[in-house]
């Protein structure tokens, strides 16, 4: 990986001061982003000084006391060894701005592909959820606009009837009744249906002018995970979970890094110093000539130094990294335990709400339409009053809402056995 830096200058001194300058220099590779980072493995950072003495004269060859120009560079290097970082991004489908036909995944697409710093679990929930209640919002306004169309061809026809005296003009008007009933829930639902795709245009990054057709229904594929298999997924892929694992070897660390502290332990230290030494005199040598008093100096030096812990053996801080690592356990248990709890709840409330689906799709949904077909034919042939058949077309409209409701319900609790195990997170 190559490695990037920046040094500062060093400035001479001037004017005969003492002056000591000092610079740090870090060389770190550059910040990298990535999504699939094997191994890194960091090497210790050596150290690396320097110093020089000095002088100097100042105009007009007026002697100065001696002096000391010293200047101490410390370089800190650090390594990253193993393989490089770099940035991976999947890809992604892009939701075209100028067509509006898109399905459920192409709008997650889109949110993760627009907002990278947003987390890709939150992403995808929310816009999943909110997709979830446009397409409940459509089906009900589908479903409505075909009882609206039936009953006006049925209005239309009974005017004609009561125009000619073959029907009274009160069943008339209680049609109209029944038809601008169905005008109004129209209305409100088309306006649900309206600011629903705003609020998800809005999570995906697409202006309010944008197109936006959501294509699908709210029949999510069956579950084919067993509650032992949610479980075991959650436990091994949850990142809260992960979370508190490390934390938990975090503190066990911190345990141990205390206790060493505490111990006695030594250092070595080595250094040298090259000094070049002089006045602004001349002296005589032993054969009369004039040379510069000036010299230079090497020292070396070595040391060692010994903490041998007698009172102070780092009681205190080994008994808090204890404290951390008895909560950090117990938060680990907090997680597991709630996460157990999540994905046992999300697979009761699915498996009631599949089972409620079933019943309205086998027992309720066929045979209320059944019912609204026999009333409409037995009052065609006078048998039955067209209040009676208003009556089975409410029905009828409610068990359609029950139905959509159903379904909402498990598309939500699929969502829900997503998120309890781990499976959105990407």
């Amino acid at each position: 990986m190559p490695i990037e830096g920046t040094r500062s200058a060093l400035v001479p001194p001037t004017g005969g001061q003492s002056v000591q300058l000092c610079t740090i220099t870090l060389l770190v590779g550059p910040y990298c982003s990535a999504l699939d980072v094997q191994e890194r493995r960091f090497t210790p950072s050596p150290l690396a000084g320097e110093g020089w003495d000095g002088g100097e004269k100042r105009g007009g060859g007026e002697p100065l006391e001696p002096w000391q120009h010293s200047v101490c560079r410390t370089l800190l290097l650090v390594w990253l060894l193993g393989v490089p970082l770099v940035a991976l991004r999947p890809a992604v489908a892009q939701v075209p701005h100028g067509t509006g036909e898109v399905t459920v995944d192409d709008l997650v697409a889109r949110a993760l592909a627009d907002n990278p710093d947003l987390q890709a679990t939150q992403a995808e929930a929310e816009v999943r959820m909110k997709a979830g209640e446009l397409l409940a919002a459509q089906r009900n306004l589908g479903f409505t606009e075909e009882l609206l169309q039936v009953n006006r061809d049925a209005l239309g026809l009974l005017r004609t009837r009561a125009s000619q005296g073959a029907a009274p003009p009160l069943e008339e008007n209680l049609l109209r009744v029944e038809v601008n009933r169905l005008e109004a829930s129209r209305h409100r639902l088309a306006s649900q249906v309206e600011v629903l795709a705003l609020q998800l245009k809005t999570l995906v990054g697409l202006g309010p002018e944008a197109p936006l057709a959501l294509q699908g229904d709210l029949h999510p594929a069956p579950v084919r995970l067993e509650l032992s298999e949610g479980l075991r997924q959650a436990l091994a892929a949850r990142s809260d979970l992960l979370v508190a694992r490390a934390e938990v070897t975090m503190a066990e660390a911190m345990i141990q890094k205390e206790k060493a502290e505490g111990r006695w332990d030594a250092s070595v230290n080595v250094g040298y110093m090259r000094q070049d030494f002089g006045y602004d005199l001349r002296g005589l040598t032993a054969s009369g000539s004039a040379q510069p008093i000036q010299d230079v100096f090497h020292y070396v030096g070595a040391g060692v130094s010994i903490t041998l812990p007698v009172r102070n053996q780092n009681q205190g801080n080994i008994a808090a990294a204890l404290a951390s690592a008895s909560a950090a356990q117990r938060r680990l248990a907090l997680v597991t335990l709630t996460i157990r709890q999540e994905v046992t709840a999300a697979f009761a409330q699915y498996e009631a709400a599949q089972r409620a689906l079933d019943i309205y799709t086998h027992g309720v949904r066929e045979v209320a339409r059944q019912n609204l077909e026999v009333v409409r034919q037995t009052y065609t042939l006078g048998r039955a009053t067209l209040l009676d058949v208003i009556a089975e077309q409410r029905r009828y409209i409610d068990i359609e809402t029950g139905y959509t409701e159903a379904l909402k319900q498990v598309y939500d609790t699929l969502l829900d056995i997503e998120r309890a195990v781990g499976t959105l997170e990407r």
